[in-house]
């Protein structure tokens, strides 16, 4: 393991209620913020000595908060694909399958 990595890895356990409540207070959830603070450790085994890192607690903490940033996101843009989303600019869901065979759409079925 890497300095960088050892030195982060034991600031990420002395701060982890610390990341946990940032992470949550973004992403909105308690298991959200677990899956951020876990998916910050495995990125924080990754990280390389070169640069060094000189303010290491800083540095651990804009990486939770885009972390957490970055699964609001992706979270809304799936809420907004398939959650509720679809039916958009004349768009229908599907209804299959049909006894008569085929798919159609929700609009076209006579009932």
């Amino acid at each position: 393991m890497t300095t960088n990595a050892l030195a982060l890895t034991r600031l990420l356990i002395r701060e982890r209620p610390s990341l946990l409540r940032l992470a949550r207070r973004i992403v909105g959830s308690a298991p959200a913020a677990e899956d951020v603070t876990q998916t910050l450790w495995l990125r924080v085994q990754r990280i390389e000595d070169d640069p060094p890192i000189l303010h290491k607690r800083a540095y651990l903490y804009r990486l939770a908060t885009n972390l957490a940033t970055d699964q609001l996101r992706a979270r809304r843009r799936y809420d907004a694909l398939f959650e509720g989303g679809g039916n958009r600019r004349g768009t229908y869901p599907m209804t299959c399958p049909r006894p008569s065979g085929g798919c159609s759409t929700a609009s076209s079925s006579t009932g």
